[in-house]
């Protein structure tokens, strides 16, 4: 799967910072790296530096990750009467403008499907993007090689845990001998300094996506076992979103998996409450090592050595590394 990727940078922009990984042809492996940038106007020397550092050849093919904070979704019925290319133009103006401040033509947009239950009309999630913002990200790109795409987080996370998924089931590069059953992973990521981020992702496909506020302390938090206050405010909220979201409205099976991908100095205890409190059904990427050598305590750990390894350098590299190795199982695609 990572072979059609040898040659291709994916970078992370975000305003404070940029994200790189690359595989150099002929060569295992990846490189990752990245440079704080104080604002955009940082952008082209943070490139500049991280190409030259690494040798990037200008034939390179290059993928940007947007930060969240710099596009914007929102969920609308899909209008059947509109084409895909209708659905890209002019003829969705009036339904967007609301969706963001200013002029929606200054904007660009493309749209993906959004899951939904079986009596439900069909809905799109149309993502905007300023158009000087893409058009800043294709310049500084195309000085120093050839963009080939521009896709947002939400989605390159989408990647990341499809193809967690795929490499827990043992399904990377081996034709499926038994049909595929989707399953319904839920995961929570967590950065040091930022807020918690919950992901739904059901056969490779995003349907859920939100902020939890207040839970940005767990990443220090003494965490005293599975009644701890702030675990178990937690634990109702993924319940309620597991139950009235996605068992109630989009009649998806149960959760199977509760992907723990967070920055924790807790996090060996915060898995531990956790499993307690889904029945062993949570895995957790051991970035702390705490929480290499657990086999008794009620969670899986991650033993895809490439996969930890990066992340333990920093959790910024998850999308990244979903772009990299085009997480989507080609059941889940079809």
């Amino acid at each position: 799967m990572a072979k059609g990727n040898v040659n291709k940078v994916i970078l992370g922009f975000a305003n404070e910072e940029i994200t790189f990984l690359y595989s150099p042809s002929g060569k295992t492996g990846v490189i990752t790296d990245s440079v704080l940038c104080a604002g955009n106007s940082e952008w082209r020397s943070a490139i500049d530096s991280l190409f030259s550092k690494y040798k990037v050849q200008a034939s390179c093919k290059v993928i940007v990750v947007l930060a969240q904070g710099m596009y914007t979704v929102v969920q609308l019925p899909k209008n059947e009467r509109l084409t895909d290319e209708e659905l890209t133009g002019i003829a969705m103006v009036k339904d967007l403008e609301p969706a963001v401040q200013g002029r929606v033509l200054d904007y660009t947009w493309d749209f993906y499907d959004a899951k939904t239950g079986k009596n439900s009309k069909p809905t799109l999630n149309f993502v905007l993007v300023e158009k000087k913002l893409i058009a800043m990200v294709a310049e500084i790109v195309n000085d120093f090689a050839t963009l080939e795409k521009i896709t947002v987080f939400d989605l390159a996370m989408t990647e990341f845990i499809s193809y967690y998924q795929a490499a827990s089931m043992n399904k990377i590069k081996e034709k499926e001998r038994t049909p595929y059953v989707p399953q319904l992973c839920l995961t929570l990521y967590l950065q040091k300094d930022k807020e918690l981020t919950v992901y739904g992702v059901y056969g490779g496909e995003l349907c859920y996506s939100r902020v939890l506020r207040g839970y940005r302390s767990l990443a220090t938090d003494l965490i005293t076992g599975a009644d701890d206050p702030k675990i178990s405010r937690l634990t109702t909220e993924i319940l309620r979103i597991t139950d009235d979201f996605f068992t109630s409205r989009l009649g998806l099976p149960p959760m199977s998996k509760l992907l723990l991908v967070m920055n924790a100095e807790q996090l060996k205890n915060i898995a531990v409450s956790m499993s307690q409190n889904f029945r062993r059904v949570v895995d957790v990427i051991p970035i702390n090592s705490d929480v290499e050598s657990t086999e008794s305590a009620g969670y899986s750990i991650c033993k895809n050595t490439e996969l930890v390894n990066v992340l333990k350098k920093d959790l910024s590299f998850a999308p990244l590394l979903g772009i990299w190795k085009e997480g989507i199982l080609v059941s889940e695609k079809n």
